[in-house]
């Protein structure tokens, strides 16, 4: 039964992407930038339902002039976001090579970013600076990798720097699925991943969005401290450190 399930919802997931390319062919190049996040809400929107995930929203979600940081556990996450309102996001490169996925988050406005170039760094703050002057949202997830749910990653704070301009908000937003299956963690493949979520049953995820930061007068490592803050006492969870490497060849106390 649950392999007919599966097959259900994937065939439903293969007509949605079809006409998600349609749209962004068609649609996308005649309609302004506020109804393109509109389409694209209603989308992701459309996605989770296949999937047969149950989406439940907390909190007042930007509409202008914000960046967006959450906790990374799933690929749904920014499907999730983006069905709770719009928002363009930053995304590793590596998933512009992704076949159909990849072109789909291209011309949906993703921006790729390699984390390991300084001066590509330096391109994704510009092209979200230019975004935010827009009076769009832009998003991004700073622990730049998933993790199982169960504890946070410390926030890299580089793209920090797009939240200092002035009349411009910072967002933290704390995401939680309630089944662990919704984690894309270690070596799973996406398809592995998808095979596995499609024959989940009441699935639910919880997106907490939590008030808006005041950034004036901050530096980039403070916003990114206060974001990281806001999301771990959102979902109550501890924020996991890396243990500091030994000094002089010494072990580290305890061990």
């Amino acid at each position: 039964m649950i392999i007919v399930l599966r097959i259900f919802r994937l065939l439903g997931i293969v007509f949605w992407i079809v006409l998600g390319l349609a749209t962004l062919t068609f649609v996308f190049p005649w309609t302004g930038r506020r109804k393109q996040g509109r389409i694209a809400s209603r989308w992701a929107g459309g996605l989770l339902k296949l999937l047969g995930l149950r989406l439940r929203v907390t909190g007042h979600p930007p509409t202008d002039r914000a960046l967006v940081v959450a906790n990374h556990v799933s690929w749904l996450d920014p499907f999730l976001l983006m069905a709770a309102f719009p928002v363009r996001f930053v995304a590793k490169s590596e998933i512009r090579h992704w076949p159909v996925i990849g072109w789909l988050a291209l011309r949906a406005g993703t921006v790729f970013i390699e984390r390991e170039r300084h001066r590509d760094i330096s391109r994704v703050a510009g092209t979200f600076a230019d975004h935010l002057e827009n009076g769009e949202v832009v998003g991004m997830f700073p622990e730049s990798t998933t993790g199982d749910g169960s504890f946070l990653r410390p926030f890299k704070t580089s793209l920090f720097q797009v939240a200092l301009a002035p009349g411009i908000r910072c967002v933290p937003i704390g995401i939680r699925y309630n089944q662990s299956s919704a984690a894309w963690i270690d070596d799973m493949g996406f398809a592995e991943s998808l095979w596995r979520i499609a024959g989940l049953s009441d699935l639910q995820a919880d997106v907490i969005i939590t008030p808006s930061l005041a950034t004036d007068g901050l530096d980039r490592r403070t916003v990114a401290a206060l974001s990281e803050h806001a999301v771990s006492e959102a979902l109550s969870l501890a924020v996991r450190h890396s243990p500091p490497a030994p000094r002089h060849g010494l072990p580290v106390a305890g061990h």
